[in-house]
C-alpha cells in the first residue's frame, strides 16, 4: 500500500510539472528504491522512461535526449566526475 501511494504521489508530481502521456523522459538514477519509484510512476502515467546508466555522461545523455526528444531528465548525483546537475543544465 505504501509503495502504491508513493508511486501515485510521484506520478501526480510529474503531471503537475507538465509531463504528459507519450512523453519521453531520460531516467538516470542509481540502483536504489528511487529508481523503481520513478520508473513505475512514469509508466503509470504513460510516460516513457529512456534508461541511462549512472556511468553515462554528457555525450551519451545528449544523444539520448536528442534522439528520444526527451521532455525531461531525471537524475541522481553521480559518485564522481561531472555532476548530474551540471549535465542537466546543458541538456534540455
Amino acid at each position: 500500500k505504501e509503495l502504491l501511494e508513493r508511486i501515485h504521489q510521484l506520478a501526480g508530481g510529474f503531471i503537475k510539472l507538465g509531463l504528459q502521456p507519450g512523453d519521453n523522459v531520460v531516467l538516470q538514477i542509481n540502483n536504489t528504491a528511487e529508481f523503481y519509484f520513478s520508473f513505475f510512476a512514469l509508466t503509470f502515467k504513460g510516460i516513457k522512461p529512456v534508461l541511462a546508466l549512472p556511468a553515462h555522461r554528457y555525450l551519451e545523455l545528449s544523444y539520448f535526449c536528442d534522439h528520444a526528444r526527451a521532455r525531461a531528465y531525471i537524475f541522481s548525483e553521480h559518485a564522481s566526475g561531472e555532476t548530474a546537475q551540471n549535465i542537466a543544465s546543458q541538456l534540455l
